[in-house]
């Protein structure tokens, strides 16, 4: 399980739905400057989130799936020029200085493989 913080950076309250083919049901309501925290299986079946103002006067929605969960460890919805922006940060990636050496030699002769395919 992975676990994404979804922080609400507007002045509005915004309503957290998700969605998986047909289905969509009510997740959660993060009032403004408020957040919360998704856990999520990078493994299990994708699904959307829409994010959306309460009110229906506010801006239009935005979307998420299920990759953005597992890809950010948090995401922040802001309000620019009337609409609703997300800003992502990444997890932290496996050290650059740790590296793993791989190394093939040639390949061997099967004699059984061989034989068969000369016959």
């Amino acid at each position: 399980m992975t676990s994404t913080d979804i922080a609400n950076g507007t002045n509005q309250a915004i309503k957290l739905q998700v969605g998986s083919g047909c289905r969509v049901s009510d997740m959660a309501t993060v009032e403004a400057g408020k957040k919360i925290n998704i856990r999520a299986d990078c493994n299990a079946t994708y699904c959307e989130y829409t994010l959306r103002v309460v009110d229906n006067d506010g801006p239009p929605n935005v979307v998420l799936n299920s990759d953005d969960l597992c890809d950010y460890k948090s995401i922040t919805i802001k309000e620019e020029a009337g609409n609703l922006k997300l800003h992502k940060v990444p997890r932290e990636l496996v050290s650059t200085s740790s590296s793993i050496d791989i190394s093939i030699g040639p390949a061997k002769k099967n004699r059984r493989f061989t034989w068969w395919f000369t016959k």
